[in-house]
């Protein structure tokens, strides 16, 4: 008992730190409702201020943001391929995929560069695309490109539907369930709308399927882009 007391004074801070993020990481795969509920929240409060911002501190405002999903990324789910403890029964990466830990590494790196550069680059890429930048403002561009597709996959392609609704109700009818969810959390005002937002989310969950969270980001992505 004593030498156990002991072990556990001479921990290093940074042990003691991982040891932290791994207990919340056990927390937000267990309770996946609780954690993209949350998650969506925040986002949705975040989305409402910035959209009501029009001068320099939005687009400050937008960026520091995007670190932190970064950041929150991370501690939602990279942090348990770091550590392996991930959760059974998960379809966020193929299984014909070896290595799965390095992909999701190089993938967190390769979204995070993508996304920022997308957000502090703005000035440079926009000038090819002079119809969004005079409709859109950069804080609402990087909210639209960099931010949702992240936050929304992250909530509703892993969080509600894979850890969820397809191990609690099967594939389709956690499909349905959770996309029928997502289709609410936009601005739906007829039939129409409706559809229309049905299509990509079909989109993406088969994306999701085919090639895993980092698959539907880059395409949930690619399709904000063109839809501005």
């Amino acid at each position: 008992m004593k030498k156990n007391k002991v072990q556990r004074m001479k921990k290093h801070p940074l042990q003691k730190g991982k040891d932290l993020l791994t207990a919340n990481y056990k927390f937000f795969q267990k309770h996946p409702v609780y954690t993209a509920v949350s998650l969506i929240i925040l986002y949705f409060l975040c989305d409402i201020y910035l959209l009501n911002l029009y001068d320099d501190s939005a687009t400050n405002l937008a960026i520091t943001s995007l670190i932190l999903v970064l950041l929150l990324f991370y501690f939602y789910y990279v942090h348990g391929y770091v550590v392996g403890c991930l959760p059974k029964q998960k379809q966020d990466i193929p299984t014909t995929w070896k290595h799965p830990k390095r992909i999701v590494l190089i993938g967190y790196g390769l979204i995070g560069i993508l996304t920022l550069f997308l957000a502090i680059g703005y000035p440079i890429w926009i000038k090819a695309f002079s119809n969004v930048d005079g409709a859109y403002y950069q804080s609402q561009v990087i909210l639209l490109i960099c931010i949702a597709p992240v936050v929304e996959e992250l909530c509703f392609r892993y969080f509600l539907y894979d850890r969820w609704a397809r191990v609690r109700f099967g594939k389709w009818k956690g499909f349905f369930l959770t996309g029928f969810l997502f289709v609410l959390c936009h601005p739906v005002s007829d039939i129409q709308s409706m559809v229309l937002y049905w299509m990509p989310t079909i989109c993406f969950y088969f994306v999701y399927d085919s090639f895993g969270l980092y698959g539907s980001i880059v395409v949930h992505m690619l399709f904000n882009f063109i839809a501005l």
